[in-house]
């Protein structure tokens, strides 16, 4: 019995942490992916894709005849389809619904939180978008409601695990662990070269 605690610390830890770990890499290739289409629906070509999960991800194009286009695809495939996917799975799928909230909320708030931090430090596509001509404000705005709806996921996600004792559930972990390993083994660290 003295060990139950330890072992109730590990499986939660490593729940956790293979959500973080499947939530980072899920809102990588939803945001470059949302890059990738952008360009694309401009009139772009894609010549490289690059996801590293230890580093930041980010896609060529050229040409780009669109790039502002192209750089706020990204964001808005970060939300649209990192968030919206594990959505549609939460409602299609109940049992894992706390999980896909969570990787939900994760993809807005780290987009929304690239996008907004971009308001007062433009990095990368921030950059990019205030070098187009994109108002800090509208980089504040986006942000601050990304982030905002996202941490109203995570609670929620979070709330919900707990009333289903999913932190206990090994199965979690290591889908979530093995989708991850086998989506980096699958994509490499060069997803795409046209």
């Amino acid at each position: 019995m003295g060990d139950r605690p330890y072992a109730l610390t590990l499986a939660r830890a490593a729940f956790v942490a293979s959500i973080i770990i499947f939530s980072w890499l899920h809102m990588q290739w939803t945001h470059e992916l949302g890059h990738v289409v952008a360009a694309r629906a401009g009139g772009g070509t894609v010549a490289r894709v690059v996801l590293d999960p230890l580093t930041f991800s980010r896609t060529d194009v050229a040409p780009n005849p669109r790039p502002l286009l192209t750089v706020w695809g990204g964001p808005i495939g970060g939300v649209l389809i990192g968030a919206g996917g594990p959505l549609l799975v939460g409602v299609l799928a109940r049992s894992l619904r706390p999980i896909c909230l969570i990787i939900a909320a994760f993809c807005l708030v780290a987009n929304g939180a690239y996008v907004g931090l971009g308001a007062v430090q433009p990095i990368a596509d921030t950059q990019v978008m205030v070098d187009l001509g994109t108002p800090r404000w509208l980089l504040a705005l986006v942000g601050v409601a990304s982030v905002g709806v996202g941490r109203w996921l995570i609670v929620l996600g979070i709330k919900r695990a707990r009333r289903h004792g999913l932190w206990l559930r090994p199965w979690a972990a290591t889908l979530l662990l093995a989708s991850g390993a086998t989506a980096m083994a699958v994509i490499g660290s060069v997803w795409f070269t046209g």
